[in-house]
């Protein structure tokens, strides 16, 4: 094997290192192989790349394995195909990169398990890449030359056997060293002429460039999340996500007012069908009333809004025809209909017709909030609040727990005190709790439960 080494400048380092990861939420490994991807279009005119990736292994952390006593690496080899597309500019390309990586499964630890240790048939043979890269990381970070320990500046020699026979005819080793990224390319001599590997290694600092520069540019406008900062990558597609976040809500672009995105609770997804069926628009409106004395309607707009802000899924839109999924949107602001009505010529017979039709008007799923206030006055004294809010956003033991929440809330905000800082509460955290679960091990308890079941009840 013969080898072509090249340096990207120490600003450039600086930039990927630090900068250019924001504009698209991503790793460095994410942008290395969107760049190399970039590299390989020009070089071959190819539009998929498929290439032999090698991590380090310890992503085992995540398993539930306890590594934190061990050293070194679990060295992983896996194969990944990548979709570069013909004309696809740097955005599309670093998303799609993006996305395409964070499909694989274990960051491809399962790869050698079903190759070497499960004897799969499908996967024996040659190993299906020509190319090999590995990133090896800052090493900057793990030998600092301020302490004991540093790089020794005498050869170690080769590292690897001159007969070893190599299954790939192109390896791309990357490491941050001395503040530069050092982009070594090994290649067969067999196979490829040296002009030929310093142009693609050219080529890929071009890239590398071009995306660090392209990066730079997008984060002054924000970040631009993909599907897999929702944990939807396997669902939805970026395209259909940057439509989706273009679009306008609430009179401002969806991306600008985002704060979440995810699949509906099991029982979420039984309301909405519901709601939907037959267009059963009433299904599942709750109301409740209930009558105040000497309403301050300022403190008591304030004091919703602040429920509002204590309570993300409050603040969410449902969305059923857009994605392959239904989704539910959490927005970081929403207004809320607070509408207040003089009622105090009419008889209660009017106060009911008012709640019979609030109730009626039902809710669009999309626009959030799924709930509204109502604050008629009935005399000189007393109001009657009418809440109407879709079922699908809580349960009757959460509306018990907000209407409290609301009543403190007011009356600290009435006797001129400050409402004490407190953290979200995000709907969120349960769905990922969801999505976390065994559903085997629940299945099989459930099966077992209703055997118990059946032979208690057979016996009785």
């Amino acid at each position: 094997m013969e080898e072509v080494s090249v340096l990207l400048g120490a600003v450039e380092t600086r930039q990927l290192l630090q900068e250019a990861g924001k504009a698209y939420h991503t790793e460095i490994n994410d942008l290395l192989l969107a760049g190399l991807g970039l590299a390989l279009r020009d070089w071959t005119g190819e539009e998929v790349l498929q290439i032999g990736l090698e991590g380090h292994g310890r992503e085992l952390q995540g398993g539930g394995m306890d590594l934190s006593r061990t050293v070194g690496w679990f060295t992983s080899l896996y194969p990944v195909h990548l979709w570069l597309g013909k004309d696809a500019g740097a955005a599309a390309l670093i998303k799609g990169v993006k996305e395409q990586l964070r499909k694989v499964p274990g960051k491809g630890l399962g790869y050698g398990v079903l190759r070497y240790q499960c004897g799969d048939g499908r996967l024996s043979g040659t190993l299906p890449w020509d190319i090999l890269f590995n990133y090896l990381g800052q090493l900057d970070n793990a030998v600092s030359g301020d302490g004991l320990l540093g790089v020794a500046s005498e050869s170690v020699g080769d590292s690897v056997s001159s007969t070893h026979r190599y299954s790939e005819k192109i390896q791309i080793n990357c490491k941050v060293q001395g503040g530069r990224l050092h982009i070594d390319i090994r290649y067969s001599g067999l196979h490829y002429r040296r002009e030929s590997i310093l142009s693609l290694s050219a080529l890929y600092l071009s890239g590398l460039n071009t995306l660090i520069s392209h990066c730079l540019i997008q984060g002054q406008q924000g970040t631009a999340y993909t599907p897999s900062d929702y944990g939807l990558e396997k669902e939805i597609s970026h395209e259909e996500l940057d439509r989706f976040l273009k679009e306008v809500s609430n009179g401002v672009r969806r991306r600008d007012n985002i704060s979440g995105l995810y699949r509906l609770s099991g029982l979420q997804q039984g309301m909405l069908f519901h709601s939907l069926y037959n267009g059963n628009a009433h299904a599942y409106i709750e109301q409740l009333c209930c009558d105040l004395i000497d309403v301050d309607e300022m403190v008591f707009a304030g004091s919703w809004k602040a429920i509002l802000d204590r309570h993300s899924i409050l603040r969410s839109g449902f969305y059923y025809d857009v994605f392959n999924i239904p989704v539910q949107c959490v927005y970081e602001q929403v207004h809320l209909p607070l509408l207040c009505y003089d009622y105090r010529s009419q008889d209660m017979s009017a106060v009911s017709a008012y709640t019979l039709s609030d109730r009626e008007q039902g809710f669009d799923f999309g626009s959030a909030p799924l709930m509204r206030i109502s604050l008629l006055r009935l005399d000189t004294h007393r109001y009657r609040m009418i809440w109407t809010s879709h079922h699908i956003l809580f349960d009757g033991w959460s509306m018990q727990i907000l209407l409290e929440e609301f009543l403190t809330t007011y009356e600290i905000l009435s006797s001129g005190g400050e409402l004490s800082a407190q953290e979200e509460d995000r709907y969120e955290d349960y769905i990922r709790f969801l999505e976390g679960q065994d559903v085997s091990l629940a299945a099989a308890y459930w099966k077992s439960y209703h055997v118990l079941l059946c032979f208690f009840f057979k016996g009785a």
